[in-house]
């Protein structure tokens, strides 16, 4: 049995993780990957034998999916962030072609939804069911049966089945049977809220621990901005409220409380994204509205 999987960038983290849960868990499934531009993730399969990666030329990426499409006979073929690729394939009868989201940007799925040809696809799968309830009102009522949720899976040659991590350990990072590690996976994008991260780690207990494993591809001004905000959240402010007279716990507390009041009481610019993001279905007077007493909450109980 064949499948084959189209995205744009071959990189080491996101789409390839995902691709890499999917051939551990089939085996003995052949997985042909076809990827447009290298981002640092040449040797992201190189230990699994049933991945065979190929990296084409986007102007020439029709033409070599549609010969691919008739060499080999597909069981399934999926398409991610590239509906000029989905268009070519599914116009091809003998082809169930799938497409996937994987952002959870809705300005970024509106836009790929209205470039795709809907009715030639077998189904519009994502990952979870939260996605699902944002994408349903975007497809087509005749279409919303299509929609489907498939769970990223985890990547077993890299995360054990329980407990921590194994590459923890071997890295070098580890931190002891009485820590807790919380892992972000993926690229420092402006749309992946890796400042929530980091805020999350900041109002946690000390036991929990944050590690990141990021493929930043050719663009270090991404690393920048992730750690000029790790130093804003508490690098910084912590160092000087604790020369100020202020103890250690209420400084860490005060540094990551405000964080989070920051998110909810007006004006949040959080929420005013995240209304403009959804189309202008939520209204921002609402989000402002349900943020305030959260917000007065957290503020009183720091008192």
């Amino acid at each position: 049995m064949r499948k084959l999987i189209f995205y744009p960038n071959l990189s080491k983290g996101g789409v390839s993780a995902v691709i890499r849960g999917r051939a551990q868990a089939e085996p003995d499934v052949q997985f042909d990957t076809v990827f447009l531009h290298d981002r640092g993730g040449s040797d992201a399969f190189s230990d699994l034998a049933n991945v065979q990666v190929r990296l084409v030329q986007e102007s020439r990426s029709a033409p070599y999916l549609t010969y691919l499409a008739h060499q080999f006979d597909y069981e399934s073929v999926s398409v991610l962030s590239h509906p000029a690729s989905a268009n070519v394939l599914s116009a091809l009868d003998h082809l169930a072609v799938t497409y996937e989201f994987h952002s959870s940007s809705i300005p970024v799925i509106e836009k790929e939804l209205g470039a795709l040809e809907l009715d030639r696809l077998a189904a519009v799968v994502v990952p979870s069911q939260i996605m699902a309830r944002e994408i349903q009102p975007l497809l087509p009522r005749r279409l919303r049966f299509r929609l489907a949720v498939e769970p990223n899976l985890v990547d077993v040659e890299t995360f054990a089945a329980q407990g921590a991590a194994r590459f923890l350990a071997d890295s070098g990072f580890a931190d002891g049977p009485a820590t807790i590690p919380l892992l972000w996976i993926g690229r420092f994008d402006q749309g992946k809220a890796y400042a929530h991260f980091l805020r999350v780690i900041a109002a946690l207990p000390q036991e929990y621990v944050g590690h990141v494993v990021v493929s930043l591809e050719d663009d270090p001004h991404r690393a920048e901005r992730f750690f000029a905000e790790a130093a804003a959240v508490g690098g910084i402010m912590i160092p000087q409220m604790k020369a100020r007279g202020y103890g250690a716990d209420y400084a860490v507390n005060v540094t990551s409380m405000a964080a989070l009041i920051a998110l909810l009481l007006p004006p949040s610019h959080n929420m005013i994204i995240y209304s403009i993001s959804g189309g202008g279905r939520i209204s921002i007077a609402d989000l402002f509205t349900a943020g305030i007493i959260p917000g007065l909450l957290l503020a009183l109980a720091l008192s």
